[in-house]
């Protein structure tokens, strides 16, 4: 009868074969493309979150100075709104050289609109931005009192037809507000939803 030999392993020798398999399955582990993509994703994951964690204060911080910063833009829009409030624009009168604006206005107020002004009424009138060859440039025109400046304008219908335009000084916040709203008005009308007025 045969005689078998038994292999027994001593612990030391076990721990070492396990030790070499171990390593050998890493070594090629990290040297696969997964434990690239592994590494990559982590890393990546790593420094989104640290960037997050960073930065959250500032995003906060930033939202916040946002909304301050609205708040007194249109504060300080409504000021200059308000401080507009006695004066009227005109467009079409042609300008001279050495004019006076001012009787200008008392002139035109009396020709196109049939209302009696004086110069006494008026608090000062002027031409606005740089002056164009070949073309005149609105005026501006301040009233003393807002009696005078609601007068005109509840004649500017006389003007229809005609070259001549009176409008609001108004500001261009409030200008940029004001044709977004009639742009949502025609919207709204053209769609057959509402009909608005404006």
């Amino acid at each position: 009868m045969p005689v078998t030999r038994q292999t027994t392993y001593q612990p030391d020798e076990f721990r070492a074969d396990i030790k070499e398999a171990i390593q050998s399955e890493l070594h090629q582990f990290f040297k696969s493309s997964d434990f690239k993509t592994i590494l990559s994703e982590a890393v990546n994951t790593l420094i989104e979150q640290s960037v997050q964690q960073a930065t959250f204060p500032l995003i906060k911080r930033i939202k916040a100075l946002e909304t301050e910063l609205t708040k007194v833009t249109i504060k300080a829009n409504e000021n200059e709104q308000y401080s507009r409030k006695y004066n009227l624009r005109i467009i079409g009168l042609v300008e001279t050289d050495g004019e006076d604006c001012v009787q200008k206005v008392v002139q035109f107020v009396d020709e196109k609109l049939h209302l009696n002004i004086v110069k006494e009424e008026i608090d000062r009138a002027h031409r606005l931005g740089p002056k164009i060859s070949n073309r005149s440039r609105p005026l501006i025109v301040k009233f003393k009192s807002y009696g005078t400046k609601a007068a005109i304008c509840k004649r500017r219908k006389d003007l229809k037809g005609t070259q001549f335009y009176i409008n609001e000084d108004l500001t261009k916040y409030t200008l940029i507000c004001s044709n977004t709203l009639a742009n949502i008005i025609l919207i709204l009308n053209l769609s057959g939803r509402r009909t608005v007025k404006y």
